[in-house]
């Protein structure tokens, strides 16, 4: 989708507006019981649909806002040019991440109020976060991770490194 064609934007819009809609998603459920098959375009929900059902525009504010999380994430680790050790760095930070957002201080949940509340104000997924925004995300990653996580994370850096010098250095010889 380009911003050239406005069509295309205000289908993904509509769209976006639907899912948001527990109304319209409950319809959509009921074609599918009529129709005794799965009528999908996209993800495989999988396990996760009961929480879809269940509230649809929380669970699309929670998987916002863990992406949101998760992208601040990579590139903090992108600006420590981990090279080769980036995706296990990615993967294990992830797990720390989620572990800790299971049960975040009232400071930390009011911060990421404030991130998800501008997100969804926005027109567009595309537009950035504003730099204060930006910023307190960045505070909320930084801080949400123990010093024993970040050591953890490094580490499992270094160790894909390793692997990766071993067996590139081993096809060469």
């Amino acid at each position: 989708m380009t911003s050239q064609d406005p069509l295309q934007t205000q289908a993904a819009l509509d769209i976006r507006a639907r899912l948001r809609d527990p109304q319209w998603v409950r319809e959509a459920a009921q074609i599918e019981d009529e129709a005794n098959c799965d009528i999908g375009a996209g993800r495989d929900w999988g396990e996760q649909l009961g929480q879809f059902m269940a509230d649809p525009e929380g669970f699309h504010q929670f998987k916002r806002l863990r992406t949101l999380v998760f992208t601040e994430l990579r590139q903090l680790l992108i600006e420590c040019n981990l090279g080769a050790g980036l995706g296990a760095a990615q993967a294990l930070g992830k797990q720390r991440l989620s572990q800790r957002l299971q049960n975040p201080t009232p400071a930390i949940q009011t911060q990421l109020r404030i991130v998800l509340a501008e997100d969804l104000a926005k027109d567009n997924i595309d537009i950035p976060l504003s730099t204060t925004t930006q910023a307190i995300l960045n505070q909320v990653v930084r801080t949400i991770l123990t010093p024993d996580d970040w050591e953890a994370i490094s580490n499992a850096a270094a160790t894909a490194l390793q692997h990766h010098i071993k067996h590139t250095l081993s096809q060469t010889a």
